[in-house]
């Protein structure tokens, strides 16, 4: 049996289509976590869940607020938002920090979920490194970033 030759005009097509095909394939990888909804909103495809694409325009805001903000907001047609768990605020922002963003100011943003231990606290989070606070509801003022589950 003799031996088997690979030209090395072949074996360079056979090493580049081999590359080509780990660059698309890690970028399908990298692209797939968010779908931009074209319409100001982005479905996490890992949660199952639709974010603004920007904290919404209601400023820096007390609890109550923001709670009653997210609740009352629509975009294009889209109700039932709410302020996400501090869990999802979190697992939310090491995901922005994974893939690129449209221009991501990194807030404070209110979390739904009330501090059990300390009275009139809630948490937020500090988007950029995803650290959890607790702060007053009352006297606190944090942006107001939505979720709802995806259509």
């Amino acid at each position: 049996m003799g031996k088997m030759w690979i030209s090395p005009l072949k074996s360079g097509a056979i090493v580049f289509m081999l590359c080509l095909t780990w660059l698309i394939m890690s970028g399908d990888v990298y692209a797939s976590r968010f779908l931009d909804n074209g319409n100001g909103t982005v479905t996490d495809l890992q949660t199952n869940m639709m974010w603004t694409s920007q904290p919404i325009p209601v400023g820096e805001v007390g609890w109550n607020r923001a709670v009653s903000a997210s609740q009352s907001f629509s975009i294009s047609g889209i109700g039932g938002w709410r302020l996400p768990e501090k869990d999802e605020l979190v697992i939310f922002s090491r995901a922005l920090r994974e893939e690129p963003f449209p221009s991501v100011a990194w807030p404070t943003c209110w979390s739904g979920t009330q501090d059990t231990e300390v009275k009139d606290n809630a948490f937020y989070v500090y988007m950029k490194f995803s650290t959890v606070y607790s702060a007053s509801m009352w006297s606190s003022r944090h942006c107001v970033w939505p979720v709802r589950a995806s259509q």
